[in-house]
């Protein structure tokens, strides 16, 4: 592993845990039962930093690589009870999506940094402690991890077909959102995540082994 890689994965870890400390209260994350919420935070803030830049060089095309980020956005809107902060935290993802396009490059990492940071915090912040949302909100990035289990499988992934697994994940991360992300019912919120996570995920492994045929 290198300095860098170390690097990246403790400033993923860190913006989790800044956004955290922000939405500490509402989520209250000092009771033992929302424990869970805190910790997958700060481990997907260290996947996400790993998977953000895997998603950035693969998918060279200016205005597509943040698309994802926007699909995360959506599933964090349709399960949490308080959107009324989604409309600000779009600001940066929409805009970094409009700027490549306009200047037909990619941007710095660093403002993918920002976007994600933006759209995390909206996940954390419309949850208000609520179970499901909390649940919701996380398994929302569900995209992103599965990427980095993919091409662990299927080295050379890119291009249409890594785009293929995003897209597996975020229908997953809506579908998620629906049923786990809005129910009251705990047993609900555990069978959806390892439905929507098992289906998505077989299928995501599928496609990375047609592609490692062709």
């Amino acid at each position: 592993m290198s300095t860098s890689d170390e690097t990246r994965r403790a400033v993923g870890g860190g913006v989790a845990f800044l956004l955290i400390v922000l939405t500490y209260g509402p989520n209250r994350f000092q009771e033992w039962e929302h424990w869970w919420a805190a910790a997958g935070t700060v481990a997907l803030g260290v996947l996400i930093a790993d998977a953000l830049v895997l998603v950035r060089d693969r998918l060279p095309t200016p205005g597509v690589a943040p698309v994802p980020l926007l699909v995360t956005l959506l599933a964090i809107g349709l399960c949490v009870p308080e959107t009324d902060q989604l409309a600000v935290a779009s600001i940066v993802p929409v805009g970094l999506v409009v700027a490549e396009l306009a200047l037909r490059r990619q941007l710095g990492v660093s403002w993918y940094v920002v976007a994600t940071a933006s759209v995390g915090w909206a996940g954390l912040f419309g949850a208000t402690g609520r179970a499901s949302a909390l649940a919701g909100a996380l398994f929302a990035w569900w995209a992103f991890v599965m990427v980095l289990i993919v091409v662990r499988r299927s080295p050379d992934l890119a291009g249409r077909d890594l785009f293929v697994v995003l897209l597996l994940g975020g229908v997953a991360s809506l579908v998620m959102a629906r049923t786990g992300g809005i129910t009251t019912t705990p047993w609900v919120i555990v069978v959806s995540v390892l439905a929507c996570g098992g289906v998505s995920l077989g299928a995501a492994v599928a496609a990375g082994r047609l592609n490692a045929r062709r």
